[in-house]
């Protein structure tokens, strides 16, 4: 039953990959692995949560100090790695344990805005 309204209120607020985050926070929802992204309002992380089973389970949290709030968020499906751009920097995760694989620094007086994912 609480799967089925996490579900639902996930799907209702569904936003396309990239997904933008803002003030109100963001729930990216990536049907064809049953997955969902969050990302609390304000955040600095991405929670990885898996909808398949059961129960609704956490596979990972990601977290990077010099990436700074998020602004958005991708999933590469294939490799299963999470794009994620802080106001700082753009980080890859391995979505499955949240290791971070690569980051990559704003450069000096530059505001992040916005995550453009091509082909």
């Amino acid at each position: 039953m609480l799967k089925r309204c996490l579900h639902l209120l996930l799907t209702s607020s569904l936003l396309l990959l990239p997904g933008v985050a803002g003030a109100a926070g963001m729930a990216v929802h990536v049907p064809e692995l049953q997955w969902v992204l969050l990302v609390p309002p304000g955040s600095t992380e991405v929670r990885v949560m898996d909808l398949s089973r059961r129960a609704i389970t956490p596979l990972a949290t990601l977290r990077s100090k010099g990436r700074g709030p998020v602004v958005a968020v991708h999933l590469q499906r294939e490799a299963r790695q999470v794009w994620v751009l802080g106001e700082r920097g753009l980080d890859v995760h391995d979505a499955y344990g949240g290791r971070v694989l690569a980051h990559w620094d704003a450069p000096d007086g530059v505001r992040l805005e916005r995550l453009d994912v091509s082909g």
